[in-house]
């Protein structure tokens, strides 16, 4: 069990979508998409404080994977431990590595028209992921000037 302060906030900062039975975190998150909660100047992901709130100590060096596939989800129900190794494995299951995928060069022109798209508020950076045959990650860099820079 956390401490009381911990509890209270995991508690809080979440919804329940009902049709996935996911608690969605709805507090901050990293660049991953993880909830963190910041607990004495240092932060902490929000999925692994709800496997420990709810479940008990996590092993040493045992990662927490999603049933769900949602990073934002700190259900307990869809959590549990497993090793780097399964977790990475989990990630080439589900579709979410580029291991044994060809990596589109989007070029300068669809950079531009994925900005162009994107700006006019009628696409989500996921369905132009989808359109375009790249991952979401992809579409946010270009549109946040990480790649393709002008």
């Amino acid at each position: 069990m956390l401490n009381d302060y911990i509890s209270y906030i995991l508690h809080k900062k979440y919804r329940v979508n009902e049709t996935t039975g996911c608690w969605v975190w709805t507090g901050p998150t990293n660049t991953y998409g993880y909830g963190v909660i910041e607990y004495m100047r240092k932060p902490y992901l929000a999925h692994r404080l709800s496997y420990q709130n709810h479940k008990g100590l996590i092993v040493s060096g045992q990662c927490i994977l999603h049933s769900c596939d949602n990073p934002r989800c700190v259900n307990p129900d869809h959590l549990r431990e497993g090793t780097h190794a399964e977790n990475m494995q989990d990630m080439v299951d589900r579709g979410r590595s580029i291991k044994g995928r060809q990596i589109p060069n989007l070029g300068w022109d669809s950079a531009r028209e994925i900005r162009m798209m994107y700006d006019t508020g009628e696409y989500t950076q996921q369905e132009l992921a989808d359109q375009f045959g790249v991952v979401h990650r992809t579409i946010a860099d270009v549109i946040n000037y990480r790649t393709y820079k002008e």
